[in-house]
């Protein structure tokens, strides 16, 4: 018996018998030839448009490349189960990885053997392309069924504006229900309104529109007084940005509107010019008045997009600041109602502003800056270095903080770790270095070179830590006593990395 492997997908949830048919007719045609089916790869609920989201095929491909695989070949049930890509190439790029592996791939249901022959190439051709022709159909009758629900002032789709709930609309007033967040209607013929939801939040959104109509206030500063007032957006804190969404979606006002942004057949989602919008007006009930929304607009149109921040209202909002607080500092403008940003002061200058303000900063704020800057310029030059040294095995990632690229492809992270006291270290890791292979420098006592070098697979702590020789964390990474061993060390931590994402 060869040992094989069977890769089954299904492209929505509603298949739900799919993946058993799949699985019964491999295992059919397995035993007709002599195949034991040892591994399973599984895509659920997952477009064959692309790979990008289907974890079993890149894992199917990543099992085959690395040699990790204990089969000689792999079973699919047709060609379109394998992928609907629309570059046929691309489908055939996969095949090829697994038969230069020394993998074969059988179509089970097809009516032609994969063996290379000519007449089995053209066909496999042939139903590529017919996958990838029934997608992008099929794609354009959605999109015009959709269209024409929109254009009756029907919900087809997207996230429920925040206020709203749905309601399904059916001929039996008994199955016109609302529906709470993850739930479907089952019926095909029933369709979908909006209806105001819960009086919280109808009230919050109530609240928004009066803070920008009545108080002249900033999305920014809605937002921290949503916040400040204990009010939440499904969970999580208000952002301008959400604010900004809300105010300037028709839906508040009863206007049903689809088509904002498009995505086709796996590609980047790009933003729709609002007349290109499918707009109904009075198509369930509003939270907001027509009049109200639309002075909204009147009143955000110059602003949206520049946080409303002028160079007299940032002064005018500072001495306030200073007045109350007696003293000036980015954390206190980040934590502080009515305030600019720290992010939005570094645009203006927050040293001139103190200036104009008349406010002497204190010494540490510039011993400070000196600090970060002298860090970043030793991260760069220590980068550099190891570069230099190994110029067949690392290259530099170019960006603010830079970073390394083991072998072309693998990103390194350096962190360095400053002296506080003698013989303490301080680290911080940024969220997206956590998850990367790191080296660990701590710096010598005057903080101006390095100390020594660790290497952790990656960095699991949240948050700042302060450690000293005997730090027990310090020995889940390993120390580099020589540097000549640094690849061999680095290869070493991405090994086992991914040794533990796969357990």
């Amino acid at each position: 018996m060869t040992l094989a492997a069977e890769y089954i997908r299904m492209s929505n949830e509603s298949q739900i018998y799919s993946l058993d048919n799949q699985q019964a007719a491999i295992k059919q045609y397995a035993d007709a030839h002599q195949y034991t089916v040892v591994q399973t790869y599984t895509d659920g609920a997952r477009s064959g448009v692309t790979i990008r989201s289907r974890k079993g095929l890149r894992q199917l491909i990543t099992d085959v490349v690395e040699g990790s695989n204990r089969y000689q070949t792999v079973l699919v049930y047709d060609v379109s189960r394998w992928g609907r890509f629309q570059d046929t190439d691309e489908s055939a790029h996969y095949e090829f990885i697994c038969r230069s592996a020394g993998i074969s791939l059988h179509y089970c249901a097809e009516p032609f053997e994969n063996d290379g022959s000519l007449s089995s190439s053209l066909m496999k051709s042939l139903k590529r392309s017919m996958a990838a022709e029934f997608s992008r159909e099929l794609g354009v009758k959605v999109h015009r069924g959709k269209s024409r629900l929109a254009e009756r002032g029907y919900n087809v789709g997207g996230r429920t504006p925040f206020g709203f709930r749905r309601q399904i609309v059916s001929e039996d007033p008994s199955r016109c229900r609302v529906l709470e967040s993850g739930q479907r209607k089952n019926v095909r013929a029933e369709r979908l309104i909006l209806v105001p939801g819960p009086f919280e939040e109808v009230e919050c959104v109530r609240a928004i529109f009066k803070m920008v109509l009545e108080d002249r206030m900033t999305t920014a500063e809605i937002g921290r007084a949503l916040n400040s007032r204990g009010f939440s957006f499904r969970g999580r804190r208000w952002t301008a940005k959400q604010v900004v969404y809300l105010l300037t979606n028709p839906e508040y006002a009863g206007i049903s509107v689809w088509g904002r942004s498009a995505q086709r057949l796996g590609s980047s989602r790009v933003r729709l010019a609002p007349d290109r919008w499918i707009l109904k007006p009075d198509s369930f009930m509003p939270i907001i008045g027509r009049s109200e929304f639309d002075q909204a607009q009147e009143r955000l149109r110059h602003d949206v997009g520049r946080t409303f921040w002028t160079d007299d209202r940032v002064l005018r909002a500072s001495a306030k600041l200073l007045k109350e607080c007696g003293t000036l500092s980015y954390q206190l403008f980040d934590r502080s109602a009515g305030a600019p940003r720290s992010k939005t002061l570094r645009k203006f200058g927050f040293t001139d502003l103190c200036k104009r303000l008349g406010y002497k900063l204190p010494q540490r704020f510039f011993a400070a800056s000196t600090a970060i800057r002298s860090t970043l310029r030793l991260h760069r030059e220590i980068i550099e270095a190891f570069a230099d040294r190994f110029p067949n095995d690392l290259s530099v990632v170019q960006g603010r903080w830079p970073r390394i690229l083991l072998d072309s492809q693998i990103v390194i992270s350096l962190l360095l770790c400053r002296q506080k006291l003698e013989r303490r270290w301080r680290i911080n890791p940024v969220p997206h270095d956590r998850a990367n292979v790191t080296i660990i420098c701590r710096l010598n006592i005057t903080n101006s070179a390095a100390k020594d070098f660790f290497v952790f697979p990656k960095i699991l702590m949240q948050g700042e830590h302060r450690f000293g020789d005997c730090d027990p964390w310090l020995t889940t990474g390993r120390r580099l006593d020589d540097l000549s061993q640094l690849c061999t060390v680095l290869r070493a931590a991405v090994a086992s990395s991914e040794s533990q994402v796969r357990s």
